[in-house]
């Protein structure tokens, strides 16, 4: 199966399995598919494959809504074994799971590992300590960094998941967040805006006045410089915004939901990389691939729009690269996304460094 392209993943939801409380704005038992038994593991996974079965890309399980590594080791067990089964059938490539940063600990990172863990996503959220403690999350940024490392030594990927718009949050927070992450340097990270689902505290602080989520443009906004400050870092976003399936969006209170989140977010950090180049260079060039015209013809063809306002060009190719050629010079979409993030949001100097001087 392919190596290069992301995995295909297959999600296993166990709510509030293993989690030590609930947070404020959680619902996962309302608007995610049916919980799995480790018995059913098998005949759910082969229903999922059916749609792959021409692909080339890898096929990896994912445990998400709870708190896997705080499960009670035998049923842990049961649904490793059950996903290790199938990986020795060919029938998928590897297993993540999804946990809290103050749930971790060598000896569980060890077994996970051995039982085919490729990839731990932590539920992050935030690095800032008034927003975690005001999001009920009860660990403080410091526990989250270090549970983040402790995931990197041990030779598992690590995924990190964002929240923006909770309680106390701000732009100001998130861009520290997202240098927070920078310097982690996982492999992986999830931004969703925080959304307004029933039945939870948050809906109880919305309703009373006590909070108020962001604006869907508010929220596109925010996530579009932190996703340009990854990209332009070498991490990858695997996803933007909550998906929701279709019959569980009465679920939704209020927030910043969209379908497409995730487009709107990358058409918006183009149109801020052409009007930042625009006020630095006098002359450039957009080389652009044939496969990513969205990112002009999107959302009402606005950054179309906006480059025949500016003085750069258009040239349209077929290679899968974006490439920017600024007085004279071709610099690649992620070159240029990493100056424009460290001229928009300086790094203090206090981050660490490894031996040849690269930020870590």
């Amino acid at each position: 199966m392919g190596l290069t392209e992301p995995p295909y993943i297959i999600p296993v939801f166990l709510p509030y399995l293993g989690c030590p409380g609930r947070c404020i704005y959680c619902a996962v038992d309302r608007v995610c598919l049916d919980p799995v038994k480790p018995q059913e593991i098998e005949d759910y996974v082969k229903r999922w494959v059916k749609f792959f079965c021409y692909t080339e890309r890898r096929i990896e399980i994912g445990f998400y809504g709870g708190t896997f590594t705080n499960i009670p080791f035998e049923l842990m067990n049961s649904y490793l074994t059950s996903a290790g089964r199938l990986i020795e059938r060919g029938i998928i490539d590897g297993v993540r799971v999804s946990t809290r940063p103050d749930y971790i600990d060598r000896d569980t990172l060890e077994y996970l590992k051995k039982n085919h863990v490729k990839v731990m996503e932590i539920g992050v959220e935030s690095f800032d300590d008034d927003v975690l403690m005001k999001s009920g999350r009860n660990y403080d940024s410091q526990t989250a960094f270090e549970g983040c490392e402790m995931v990197k030594m041990c030779g598992i990927e690590l995924g990190i998941h964002l929240m923006v718009g909770l309680p106390g949050d701000d732009v100001e927070r998130d861009m520290e967040t997202a240098k927070k992450v920078i310097e982690l340097r996982p492999e992986t990270v999830r931004i969703h805006p925080t959304l307004v689902l029933r039945n939870t505290k948050l809906e109880e602080m919305f309703r009373m006045e006590h909070y108020q989520p962001l604006s869907l443009d508010c929220a596109v906004d925010i996530v579009s410089e932190m996703f340009i400050g990854f990209k332009g870092h070498g991490i990858e976003t695997t996803r933007m915004g909550f998906f929701i399936p279709n019959d569980k969006s009465h679920e939704i209170v209020a927030g910043p939901h969209h379908p497409s989140f995730g487009n709107l977010v990358e058409y918006r950090a183009f149109g801020k990389i052409l009007r930042w180049i625009s006020s630095r260079y006098e002359n450039f060039t957009v080389v652009l691939s044939r496969k990513r015209m969205d990112l002009l013809n999107g959302y009402g063809g606005k950054n179309r729009r906006l480059l025949s306002n500016l003085p750069g060009k258009l040239e349209i190719v077929d290679d899968d690269e974006i490439v920017f050629i600024l007085d004279d010079i071709p610099m690649d979409y992620e070159v240029v996304m990493k100056k424009y993030f460290k001229e928009r949001h300086p790094f203090s100097g206090s981050e660490r460094y490894d031996r040849g001087g690269n930020m870590r």
